[in-house]
């Protein structure tokens, strides 16, 4: 990323890591007031994992690390057992790109028609479609770019995300 950076922007790596570490120990915590823990969420994980389903915190990999670590602390998600969560240190590619969803599959060793993208985004998550994994539009807060060029799956707010898991991981 920095090497990246260095090139289009012209300068020195350097100083591109220590804005970026100035700005973890400076500059991050003033944004914990935007995410705020939402506990049916946090249930319907605990309740993925007690079945022993493997999880992955499959946000768009535009942060670092630190900042996805960050944005889990402030949910109240820190000690949950992600299998993967991705970032730009660890991804080739962003959504809406199926190479994204490719890469979550291989890092779980499964087919992608074994997952389930579960997101509110209906261009950035429904287009995990296009590598055959099924999705769940979780619409409390939806996110609509532009022209849905995906349909989902399954739609519905936490409560019926919650009652479909409890059914499909019967």
């Amino acid at each position: 990323v920095f090497a990246t950076l260095h090139q289009q922007l012209a300068v020195p790596e350097e100083a591109l890591r220590e804005a970026f570490s100035s700005y973890e120990r400076n500059g991050l915590e003033r944004l914990r007031g935007l995410v705020k823990p939402i506990p049916l969420a946090r249930k319907i994980i605990e309740e993925c994992l007690a079945k022993k389903i493997p999880l992955v915190l499959a946000t768009n990999p535009v942060f670092p690390e630190f900042m996805i670590r960050a944005r889990l602390r402030w949910g109240g998600l820190a000690d949950v057992g992600f299998q993967h969560l991705t970032s730009y240190e660890n991804s080739c590619y962003c959504k809406p790109h199926a190479g994204y969803f490719s890469e979550v599959a291989e890092q779980l060793r499964v087919a992608p028609e074994n997952c389930l993208m579960v997101g509110n985004d209906t261009s950035h998550d429904l287009s995990a479609a296009a590598v055959g994994m099924k999705t769940y539009l979780v619409d409390t807060w939806i996110v609509e770019r532009e022209e849905a060029e995906w349909s989902c799956d399954n739609r519905g707010d936490h409560q019926a995300l919650q009652r479909f898991l409890q059914e499909a991981l019967v």
